[in-house]
């Protein structure tokens, strides 16, 4: 296992990270609505702010899912397997990182294929479609990854 590994754990079974992921993604929420009204004031591309904040809004709860999977887990089982194939066999964790994916493909999808089709409709459906797709794959990713482990 690498350095930086023993002290992702070391630190996640000493302090309490959860509450600093908690506390953190709280601000971010907060940071999220003063943006937004900014946003309607300025007449900013709102959906790119939207889009950031609530791709970091996730990946702070992965965050602390991942935390809490190191928190629950022994250090027996990480040093027997790979580090992140441990944090991975979490369903949260997986389905937390497909959510972020596709969010990012509801909002990005449409935008990039409207170019080449000039359908909007067409586009947000693909877009949906991805999204469900990427979905479905996080129960998948976390059972692959539970069956690596020895």
């Amino acid at each position: 296992m690498k350095n930086f590994e023993k002290k992702i754990i070391e630190v996640c079974k000493e302090k309490d990270v959860r509450k600093f992921f908690v506390r953190m993604m709280i601000i971010w929420a907060i940071a999220a609505i003063l943006l937004i009204m900014l946003a309607l004031i300025f007449r900013i591309w709102m959906s790119i702010i939207y889009l950031v904040l609530v791709i970091l809004l996730f990946v702070g709860s992965v965050l602390e899912k991942a935390a809490q999977k190191i928190e629950l887990t022994d250090e027996k089982v990480f040093y027997r397997n790979n580090f992140w194939s441990v944090i991975l066999s979490d369903k949260d964790v997986c389905n937390q990182i497909c959510f972020v994916l596709a969010l990012a493909f509801i909002n990005i999808f449409p935008r990039v294929w409207y170019i080449t089709t000039g359908s909007s409709l067409i586009d947000i459906l693909l877009g949906f479609g991805v999204a469900c797709a990427i979905l479905c794959l996080g129960n998948q990713i976390a059972k692959f990854f539970k069956n690596r482990l020895k």
